[in-house]
């Protein structure tokens, strides 16, 4: 079994476009293929899949505090701990509790000597399994205004582990979030290769060195997208990579994607995904061949 993440410095780049079309590319070559999105802040394979049923497997709930006002002495003890600055004391008149800056730590919780404040609990997020014709997809979604990605990602790596066994796939692909923050770390834990997209500019080349600050040596890919729009920061972004010593595979700027994007054809139906399968036939080789146990 081959497992890798789909990941990128920056957004924008087209990583959901590589990581759904490296689990078509894979379907089609004959492989048994599971698709995770964890990408929980903008869960966009349901969308590109055009998904109208699927199901919830599981809530995610966050710790919030409920506050007893007939207990409280407005002592201000809960929000002088409280790292995320949720509480707010209103002198002499109420306890204030902001939901969107609560990060769930509950030192409210065990500071409160009045017994004023009890463990409440907020749905924060979901986690949801669907097909698309033989694709299996596991996805996890924050509900909007939230933002404990991390509870998110976990509660998802968590079913995973719990309700579906890995093994039985060839190859598990991971639509992970951009960025070079905490986020991606756990999801590290869980693959083999990370491979990186990287679009055709100055910003992209630099949020990518950032990442790979994070990725264990020797284990990514790079993904050139959109190559053909300046070939001066091409050769750029090539010459770093030949230094650096990755390996990359190179996806022109193609026109006709804004068709799948907007929703009028699916990704098999674009007269560039021939251009697309080729290219990506050898990112997949290179990941099952990066899999097998050297030859003695």
């Amino acid at each position: 079994m081959v497992s890798v993440l789909i990941s990128s410095g920056k957004g924008g780049t087209g990583k959901s476009f590589i990581a759904l079309s490296l689990a078509l590319t894979a379907l089609s070559s004959g492989y048994k293929v599971l698709l995770v999105d964890a990408d929980v802040g903008n869960p966009s394979i349901k969308s590109l899949l055009r998904v109208n049923r699927y199901d919830m497997v599981s809530e995610v709930k966050h710790f919030k505090p409920e506050i007893d006002d007939l207990k409280c002495t407005k002592c201000g003890v809960c929000v002088n701990l409280c790292p995320s600055h949720a509480l707010v004391l209103i002198p002499k008149k109420k306890l204030v509790f902001i939901d969107t800056l609560c990060e769930g730590c509950r030192l409210c919780l065990y500071a409160c000597r009045y017994n004023a404040i009890k463990a409440g609990y907020d749905v924060v997020g979901w986690v949801y399994r669907y097909r698309h014709r033989d694709l299996e997809v596991v996805s996890g979604e924050l509900r909007p205004g939230k933002k404990v990605e991390e509870l998110i990602i976990r509660k998802l790596i968590e079913y995973l582990r719990e309700h579906i066994d890995t093994s039985k796939y060839d190859l598990v692909v991971v639509d992970g979030p951009a960025g070079t923050s905490k986020k991606i770390l756990e999801l590290l834990d869980m693959v083999d290769t990370v491979v990186c997209v990287v679009e055709s500019s100055i910003t992209a080349l630099q949020d990518f060195i950032k990442l790979l600050k994070l990725i264990p040596k020797g284990n990514a890919i790079v993904v050139l997208n959109k190559v053909g729009i300046d070939s001066y920061t091409d050769e750029k972004l090539r010459s770093v990579l030949k230094n650096l010593s990755i390996e990359w595979i190179e996806i022109p700027f193609l026109e006709d994607l804004h068709l799948f994007y907007g929703g009028i054809k699916e990704l098999e139906e674009l007269n560039s995904w021939s251009i697309i399968r080729e290219r990506i036939k050898i990112l997949l080789n290179i990941l099952i061949k990066a899999s097998q146990p050297p030859s003695s």
